[in-house]
C-alpha cells in the first residue's frame, strides 16, 4: 500500500506501529522509518529497506506512548538514508511525514535557502518542515505554524507531524490524499489506509480536504485551513471484520480464499432479512429509471463489472463497462439519465476517483460498490453498497471479488424480485465448500502449470468473464504470461501460439455453449495442448481435470470457478517461490506515487 500510521495511546505503541507498517508495505517499498515519543523524545529509526530490515535496528527499550511510521517506494535512482521519513526540520523542532506530491517544492526550497536555511536531504519534506519551523520562529504555535506552511503548498498530500514542544500530540492535515482517524477506548490513530487499523479502531472519522488538526490519546481536534473549529462526529463501521491474524495459514491469500463461504453468508444476511431484500428502495428505483448504466472500475473490480453487465442487461437496459484509467481520459455516456456504477475494493483507487471527478462535472448520479466504508468513493457517492468482505491483506484480490459478484447477484435478484436466489446461493456456498475440500487436486494441477511460461484461459458467456479474472490472478501472482479468450476466438489466431504441453484452462458450465466448447477442446488436443477442463455438474466428462459437484445456476458459476482460479494462481505462485501476498510491482490500491 505504502503510507503512514500514527498512534498515541496510554500504553506503548511500538509493536502496533510496526505491525501496521507491515500491512502498509508494498513488495517494492525500499524506505521505512519510525519515531517514538516517550521518555526519549524524538527517538527516530530509519532504514533504506523494509520493516523487517528496520526491526533489528531498533533497541529493545525504544518505545513510547506516541509513534509515527512510514513505508514507501522511492523514485530516487540512488537511495540514501538521509531521505527516509520521518524527516526533521533544521533545528529539530518538528518531525514530518508527507504522503503524496508537492508540486511547487523547488521554488519554496530556493526561497528558504535565500533566507538562510541549509538542507541536509533531497526531500520535499524537509522543505515543508523548515517552512513550519520558520513560522514557529515568528512566535506561532504548532497548529498555526503548520497551517501557514500548508497555505504555501500546491499538490495532493496527507501530513503527519510531531513537535518537540507537543510530544503528546500528533498533528495531521489532508488535501486529496485520504486520511482516516480511528479511536478505541485508550488510543487515537491516523493512517492513509483502513487495513492497518482494522484490528485497532472501533470508531472512525474521515477528514475532508483542507482540514487540519491533532489527536491526543483520548481526543480529536479538527479545524479548517483558517483554523476555525470544525464539528466532527465519529461513526462505527458497519463492516464485520475477519481477524487479521494468519493463524495456521502460511499466507493471507490462502486464508482469504477460504473465507469466501463466510463472505457470501454475510452478504446474504446484510441484504436479505429472511422474507425480503433490504436494498434502499430509492436506489432500486434509480436503477430502473436509468436509461443507461455505466460500470467503471479497474483490475479485478472491472472483471466483476463484466458479470454485473450481463445481469442488468436482462432489464432491457443499455449497460456498458469501462476501464477507469481509460474512461477518465475518454468519458462516454449515452442517454439523458445515466447511472454510473463505480466499483473499487478499497474505495481509493486513483483512476476511479479521477472518473468520479469527471462525473461530478457532468452532474451524474453515482452508485459506489466498495469494501471500505471509510473511503473517498463511499463518502462522495450518491448511493452506496458495501461488500462486507472484511479487510483483504493480500494484494491479489480474492474474497472481495467473490463479494462483488455476490452483491451484484443479490442486486439483480432484488430488481427481478427473485427470492429463490437465496436458496440458489446456498448451493453456491455448498459447492465452494466442496471445492475447498478438493484443493489438493488443484494444487497438483498447479504443479503442471508452473512448468510453463504461457497459459490460455477460455470460456463462453459467464465462463469467459471468469476466464478474464483467472488470467489476471495467475499473471499478477506468478508472473506467468497468461491470456483469456472467448471460447471460439482462440481458433481465430491465438491457437497459432499453442505449443505441445502448453496449459489451456477451459471453463465449462453453460448448457448453451457446452457442445461448442467441447469442439474447441478437441481442436486444442489435436495440437497436443495440455487442456485443463474445469467443468460444472452436469456437464462434466471423465477426462476433465476438475469438476464441481453441487449443481449451481449458470449465472452463479463464476463465483465457484473464481475460487478454482484463485487456488490455481496461489498454488502455482507457491510452486515458483513467489511472494504470494506481495507480488512485485503491485499495490493493494493503485494510487498516485509518493512525494520525494
Amino acid at each position: 500500500m505504502s503510507g503512514f500510521i500514527g498512534l498515541v495511546s496510554n500504553k506503548n505503541v511500538k509493536n502496533a506501529i510496526l505491525k501496521a507498517l507491515k500491512i502498509l508495505q508494498f513488495n517494492d517499498d525500499d524506505s521505512t522509518g519510525v519515531l517514538f515519543c516517550g521518555e526519549k523524545v524524538f527517538d527516530v529509526h530509519r532504514v533504506v529497506g523494509k520493516v523487517d530490515d528496520l526491526i533489528p535496528l531498533i533497541p529493545s527499550d525504544a518505545d513510547g506512548t506516541l509513534g509515527i511510521g512510514h513505508t514507501r517506494w522511492s523514485t530516487y535512482t540512488t537511495h540514501y538514508l538521509k531521505n527516509v521519513y520521518p524527516i526533521m526540520s533544521q533545528n529539530k523542532k518538528v518531525s514530518l511525514i508527507i504522503h503524496g506530491l508537492i508540486d511547487n517544492v523547488i521554488p519554496l526550497r530556493r526561497k528558504l535557502i535565500k533566507r538562510g536555511f541549509q538542507f541536509k536531504t533531497d526531500s520535499a519534506i524537509e522543505v515543508v518542515a523548515n517552512l513550519i519551523e520558520e513560522n514557529m520562529a515568528k512566535g506561532q504555535n504548532s497548529l498555526k505554524a503548520l497551517s501557514e506552511a500548508l497555505l504555501s503548498l500546491e499538490g495532493s498530500y496527507a501530513v503527519l507531524a510531531v513537535f518537540v514542544d507537543d510530544p503528546d500530540r500528533i498533528y495531521f492535515a489532508k488535501n486529496v490524499i485520504p486520511v482516516i482517524i480511528g479511536k478505541n477506548e485508550d488510543s487515537m490513530m491516523i493512517t492513509t489506509d483502513f487495513p492497518p487499523i482494522a484490528d485497532l479502531a472501533t470508531e472512525y472519522y474521515y477528514p475532508k480536504d483542507k482540514e487540519i488538526g491533532y489527536v491526543t490519546k483520548d481526543s480529536l481536534h479538527v479545524f479548517n485551513i483558517n483554523l476555525e473549529a470544525v464539528d466532527h462526529e465519529f461513526t462505527h463501521t458497519s463492516v464485520s471484520e475477519e481477524t487479521l491474524e494468519l493463524g495456521d495459514y502460511p499466507h493471507y491469500m490462502l486464508k482469504e480464499i477460504e473465507e469466501a463461504p463466510r463472505v457470501i453468508k454475510r452478504l446474504v444476511n446484510q441484504y436479505f432479512d429472511g422474507t425480503k431484500y433490504k436494498f434502499d428502495d430509492k436506489l432500486i428505483q434509480r436503477i430502473l429509471d436509468a436509461d443507461n448504466i455505466i460500470f467503471i472500475a479497474a483490475g479485478t473490480s472491472h472483471n466483476a463489472a463484466l458479470i454485473g453487465q450481463r445481469y442488468l442487461r436482462n432489464f432491457n437496459k443499455k449497460v456498458d463497462v469501462f476501464i477507469a484509467s481509460e474512461w477518465h481520459f475518454y468519458p462516454y455516456q449515452s442517454g439523458d439519465n445515466p447511472l454510473y456504477v463505480l466499483i473499487s475494493q478499497s474505495g481509493e483507487t486513483s483512476d476511479v476517483l479521477k472518473c468520479l471527478d469527471v462525473i461530478d462535472s457532468y452532474g451524474g448520479d453515482v452508485l459506489a460498490i466498495t469494501n471500505t466504508e471509510v473511503s473517498t468513493l463511499y463518502q462522495r457517492a450518491d448511493y452506496r453498497l458495501l461488500l462486507h468482505a472484511g479487510t483483504e491483506v493480500s494484494v491479489a484480490s480474492t474474497k472481495a471479488y467473490i463479494a462483488q459478484i455476490t452483491l451484484l447477484t443479490l442486486l439483480y435478484a432484488r430488481l427481478a424480485n427473485k427470492v429463490t436466489t437465496i436458496s440458489a446461493l446456498d448451493k453456491v456456498i455448498k459447492s465452494i465448500e466442496e471445492l475447498i475440500k478438493s484443493r489438493d487436486v488443484i494444487k497438483q494441477i498447479a504443479q503442471d502449470v508452473a512448468k510453463y511460461k504461457d497459459v490460455y484461459f477460455l470460456g463462453r458467456g459467464f465462463d469467459y468473464d471468469v476466464a478474464i479474472e483467472a488470467q489476471l490472478k495467475l499473471k499478477e501472482t506468478t508472473y506467468i504470461h497468461s491470456e483469456a479468450y472467448a471460447g471460439g476466438e482462440v481458433l481465430h489466431g491465438p491457437i497459432a501460439l499453442v505449443d505441445k504441453g502448453m496449459p489451456v484452462v477451459v471453463f465449462v458450465s453453460d448448457a448453451i455453449a457446452v457442445e461448442a466448447m467441447r469442439e474447441v477442446i478437441v481442436e486444442l488436443e489435436k495440437r497436443e495442448a495440455n487442456v485443463i477442463v474445469c467443468s460444472a455438474t452436469p456437464f462434466s466428462v471423465e477426462s476433465d481435470r476438475f469438476s464441481t459437484k453441487t449443481i449451481v445456476k449458470v449465472y452463479h458459476s463464476p463465483i465457484v470457478f473464481a475460487v478454482f482460479a484463485q487456488y490455481l494462481a496461489y498454488y502455482t505462485a507457491v510452486a515458483l517461490g513467489r511472494n504470494v501476498d506481495r507480488p512485485r510491482n503491485l499495490s493493494k490500491a493503485v494510487k498516485d506515487r509518493d512525494v520525494q
